[in-house]
């Protein structure tokens, strides 16, 4: 999966940036329904602790079952 996204009101850029789901999530939910996604992603989020860099982040995905992946500002999303 992938997605423009505007982040402005973050970093002023008027630019749009691509965010990417990282490859291993993708092959996984390849063909699953939408209501059970939520069954295929059993896992944990590690994360930095915030700070003030906004083009800066990494994390890793621990999913059941699966090795740790690597997260970085490219596959994140910001509400």
């Amino acid at each position: 999966g992938q997605a423009w996204v505007n982040t402005k009101p973050l970093d002023g850029e008027s630019d749009t940036k691509l965010r990417l789901a990282p490859k291993q999530t993708v092959e996984l939910l390849a063909g699953v329904e939408p209501q059970h996604l939520a069954n295929k992603l059993e896992g944990s989020m590690y994360v930095e602790a915030p700070n003030d860099k906004v083009n800066d982040f990494m994390g890793q995905l621990c999913l059941a079952g699966r090795e740790p992946l690597l997260v970085t500002q490219q596959n994140m999303l910001l509400r």
